[in-house]
C-alpha cells in the first residue's frame, strides 16, 4: 500500500525570515491524514534567511535530524556544542530529557535550505547528546546516514530505525521493504516509485511492500526512513 503526499498539500508556515513546509501536522497545521507516520513524527523543509534563525528553544525526548542541502546552518545547545552544518553532512541532537539549542543563518546574502526531521526515541529522559558527520557520497545506491548501530559514516539514533539518502542520475535501485512500513521525501528531481511519479517536495508512505523500486530519469535526491 502506498500514500503519496503531494508537496503543495503540506502545511505552511511563513514569517520575515522563515519559509517551512510541513509534510505532518506541526503547530497550527493539522492533517487528520498525515499527523505522522509511525516513528517518524515532524519532516519540515525550512528556508531561512539571511542573518536570522531560530532564538534559543528546548526540546525533550525526542531525536532531531537535521539535513542541510543549500548554505550554512549554525547551531549551538546547551551541552556546549557549537557546530556549523553544511551540505554533505548528517547532524542529530537527541534531546532526551531536555536539551536547549538555536540555529541561525550567519549569511548576510545566502538562505539556508534544510530538512528538519524527529523521530520518536525508544527510551524517554535520555542524557541528551550530539553528533554530526560527512556523508559518504556515492551515487546511485542507498547511503545509510542514521541508524541505531554506529556506522562509520552513520550518525547513532535512539530508535530502531534506518535513515537512507539517495543521489540517484538516470538510474534504478531496489529496496527490501521486507513487509516494514517506510518514508521516501523527495528532495530535488523527479522519480517513480512502483509507478507512481514523485516531484520534488513529495512524500510517500510505504506499507507492507516488500519490493521498492524507486527510478529517476534526472538528477534526484531523497531521504528514505525504514522501519516505522
Amino acid at each position: 500500500m502506498l500514500y503519496h503526499h503531494l508537496s503543495h498539500l503540506r502545511g505552511v508556515t511563513t514569517t520575515s525570515w522563515l519559509d517551512s513546509k510541513h509534510s505532518f501536522s506541526f503547530g497550527r497545521y493539522y492533517n487528520p491524514n498525515f499527523i505522522d507516520f509511525g516513528k517518524l513524527k515532524v519532516i519540515n523543509e525550512d528556508v531561512i534567511a539571511p542573518m536570522s534563525g531560530f532564538p534559543p528553544h528546548s526540546h525533550n525526548n525526542m531525536e532531531i535530524l537535521t539535513y542541510v542541502t543549500k548554505g550554512t546552518l549554525t547551531h549551538k545547545d546547551s551541552l556546549g556544542n557549537s557546530s556549523n552544518i553544511m551540505p554533505g553532512e548528517i547532524q542529530i541532537m537527541s534531546a532526551g530529557q531536555g536539551i536547549m539549542h538555536s540555529e541561525y543563518n550567519n549569511s548576510p546574502t545566502e538562505s539556508v535550505h534544510l530538512l528538519q526531521i524527529w523521530i520518536s526515541p525508544n527510551m524517554k529522559n535520555l542524557i541528551p547528546s550530539y553528533q554530526q558527520k560527512k556523508i559518504d557520497f556515492r551515487k546511485n545506491e542507498l547511503i545509510l546516514i542514521a541508524s541505531s548501530n554506529s556506522q562509520r559514516s552513520a550518525v547513532m539514533i535512539n530508535q530502531d530505525v534506518s535513515v537512507y539518502v539517495g543521489f540517484l542520475s538516470n538510474a534504478e535501485i531496489e529496496f527490501s521493504n521486507k513487509k516494514e512500513n517506510s518514508w521516501l521525501q523527495m528532495i530535488k528531481g523527479e522519480a517513480n516509485l512502483n509507478g507512481i511519479k514523485l516531484s520534488q517536495g513529495d512524500g510517500i508512505g510505504i506499507i507492507q511492500e516488500e519490493i521498492v523500486t524507486i527510478e529517476a530519469t534526472n538528477e534526484t535526491e531523497f531521504l528514505l526512513f525504514s522501519n516505522l
